[in-house]
């Protein structure tokens, strides 16, 4: 079993037609796999790879995730995240 340790945790601040959102990332290192969890306020929306792919969203059985997030939102989330250097 891989022990995750917590990196760092930035506030990621995104505009869109006049609305600001502010989403949390928060780095974990499981050892062989850097990945970012991704809040809105206190709720956990997914889980980001270090190379930007979502590989873990806790809603998806729900058919639709906690908080409305456009796809441009999610690319430019994504995006940022692959860019960010450890």
């Amino acid at each position: 079993m891989a022990i995750m340790e917590p990196l760092k945790r930035t506030v990621y601040k995104y505009e869109k037609d006049g609305e600001a959102r502010e989403f949390i990332i928060q780095e974990k290192d499981y050892g062989e796999m850097i990945v970012f969890d991704i809040f809105f306020g206190d709720i956990f929306l997914f889980t980001v790879s270090q190379e930007g792919a979502v590989i873990f969203s806790d809603w998806e059985a729900a058919g639709k995730p906690p908080v409305n997030m456009d796809e441009d939102t999610l690319r430019e989330m994504c995006r940022y995240i692959s860019n960010q250097k450890t």
